[in-house]
């Protein structure tokens, strides 16, 4: 008969083989770290960088703000996306801004704007070129004025002389200035419809979210300098869908406007929208029209009118310089719709 300490023995010398696969080590577990090389930060980096970035020269109220605004941009974005997708180019909608132009150009732009990488792409709040306070023919760039706390939304024209930020242009391609009036002067995109505007009476930027998609549209990195201004007004726009333009796909304004008309009828007032009825087409006349107010269309809302108000705010490029001067005012021209283009 085996010994008490014996069958002891046996019993430990089993119980340590049983646990054997389980005891931790460090040298089984330890992995050695892969070197980091170049090309492999450079690819974290490109992978990582969907997202707009906003500078730290901006306060916590103003990232708030423009936050808020890039996400309602990109719900914007991706509705206009999902719909080219899922009703093609047959759709009347899709008809009406594109014309016969393919419907992978047009949902690629959107795409582009959600889903392209953005590495270095950012807004900044600290005015770094000084275009923010400088005037142009068409006024004072940043300069805030009493008529901005009015409630009205018919604003006067000379209101519309603000400059609500630039693209910074040779300064540094990537990175846009947002100036103080973007804060007072931009509508969020939940008052679309509702706030009794007409879409097409005044320019989309009006709106946060449209304006954040037009800067967007002038940082090279995301449209490759593929979109341009062929039409400003809703007017022009649609023309150039009616005969087939195959500059269509490639205008700024066409992709804004479609992006808030298929919103309206999808969203906000659903199988209606609030669109201009009849839009002049300001961009063949070669000048603002101040004629009297429009009605909405018969499927817009109710209390949508149009205004002669026109929104003198499209400003792109800072001077070659990083310091203004005077002759920012001669590089800037106004668009038939009334927007002034910094170049």
């Amino acid at each position: 008969m085996l010994s008490t300490s014996l069958l002891a023995s046996f019993f430990l010398v089993a119980t340590s083989v049983q646990a054997a696969p389980f005891i931790s080590s460090s040298k089984a577990l330890y992995k050695r770290a892969e070197p980091q090389t170049a090309d492999s930060i450079n690819k974290q980096v490109h992978t990582n960088s969907t997202q707009v970035e906003i500078h730290e020269s901006c306060d916590a109220g103003q990232a708030h703000f423009i936050r808020a605004g890039l996400d309602d941009m990109n719900m914007l974005a991706k509705h206009a996306y999902d719909r080219i997708l899922k009703y093609g180019e047959t759709d009347e909608l899709y008809v009406k801004y594109f014309g016969n132009a393919s419907s992978a150009t047009a949902a690629g732009f959107y795409a582009q704007l959600l889903y392209g990488n953005k590495p270095g792409v950012l807004f900044r709040c600290d005015n770094p070129d000084g275009n923010c306070n400088e005037s142009t023919a068409e006024g004072p760039w940043g300069e805030n004025r009493s008529s901005l706390l009015s409630t009205t939304l018919a604003l006067t024209d000379d209101a519309f002389t603000l400059i609500a930020g630039h693209h910074r242009g040779k300064n540094a391609t990537e990175q846009t200035v947002i100036c103080p009036p973007t804060y007072t002067r931009r509508k969020q995109l939940s008052t679309l419809c509702w706030d009794g505007v007409a879409i097409g009476s005044e320019p989309p930027s009006r709106l946060l979210a449209t304006d954040f998609m037009h800067r967007l549209i002038h940082v090279p990195s995301i449209t490759y300098d593929h979109i341009h201004h062929a039409a400003d007004s809703l007017g022009g726009v649609l023309e150039l869908a009616a005969r087939n333009d195959p500059t269509t796909v490639a205008n700024q304004n066409t992709y804004l406007f479609y992006s808030l008309d298929t919103y309206a009828y999808d969203v906000v007032w659903p199988g209606k929208s609030c669109m201009l009825e009849n839009p002049p087409n300001e961009d063949a006349d070669g000048h603002d029209s101040h004629s009297a107010p429009a009605s909405a269309s018969a499927t817009s809302a109710p209390t949508a009118t149009a205004t002669s108000t026109h929104d003198h705010d499209h400003d792109h490029a800072a001077e070659p310089t990083a310091s203004a001067t005077a002759a920012a005012a001669e590089s800037c021209h106004t668009h038939s719709d009334g927007e002034v283009h910094c170049s």
